[in-house]
């Protein structure tokens, strides 16, 4: 449920000279430097006649939107507010950070159940995100006001150091030096992704000469998403 493919999914089919001939609409992204689990393409296809849903929803939260009474708007919080301009400002965004802080105070006693650990996993991981939404918004509040000269108190900005760079060509640096110094890179071999994405050699070449380590143990959600496809489309 992207909605903003939705939006042009729905643009697309209610300008079709006769829409109700369509069955089924099919919608792709395509990101090539995107690190998902199911690729950089990712396919979703649904019957054509649940656009109508969609468009209803996506037109009652416009609607909600365009409301000047802030205590009339029904407007829910999550991660598609992350990269929102407005979010400082916003009702359901505030009311949902005063919520995950005084749940901070709140958690749980020891003796879990597996059924426990998972409703309280959830909970955490929703406060904190909420949590982090709202400094990401309450810090570029900051430095706004800093740059107009209406510094909060105890506050200041100030500018990251970037990494050390030369300004000139080292290498001639290098050789201008008496006696010479050598200031050229050691030759390094490209990693085992690198020689496979650049075509250098095949995947299965690779795999004979490299391998992955394990690292420590991790908590990780099970992603079901692909089991959750395939069911769907064994119905």
């Amino acid at each position: 449920e992207n909605w903003q493919l939705l939006c042009y999914a729905a643009l697309i089919y209610f300008r079709l000279p006769q829409p109700d001939l369509c069955r089924e609409i099919g919608l792709t992204i395509i990101q090539p430097r995107a690190r998902h689990i199911d690729g950089t393409i990712r396919s979703w296809k649904f019957p054509a006649d649940h656009i109508r849903n969609y468009r209803n929803k996506i037109i009652d939260s416009m609607s909600n939107a365009a409301l000047t009474d802030l205590a009339e708007i029904n407007v829910t919080s999550g991660s598609h507010c992350r990269y929102c301009d407005g979010k400082l400002q916003c009702h359901s965004a505030t009311i949902s950070a005063g919520m995950a802080l005084d749940y901070i105070g709140k958690m749980s006693h020891s003796g879990f159940t597996p059924e426990q650990f998972v409703f309280e996993y959830e909970l955490i991981e929703r406060a904190l995100e909420i949590i982090k939404r709202r400094k990401t918004a309450l810090d570029e509040e900051g430095l706004a006001m800093c740059k107009a000269n209406k510094t909060p108190i105890g506050f200041i900005a100030k500018a990251t150091v970037g990494n050390l760079a030369w300004t000139l060509n080292p290498i001639e640096i290098g050789d201008a030096m008496v006696p010479k110094v050598n200031l050229r890179k050691d030759e390094e071999p490209v990693t085992p992704t690198q020689a496979i994405n650049r075509g250098l050699l095949a995947k299965d070449t690779v795999a004979a000469f490299a391998s992955r380590s394990l690292g420590s143990m991790k908590l990780q959600r099970m992603d079901n998403a692909k089991a959750k496809r395939i069911l769907d489309n064994a119905k």
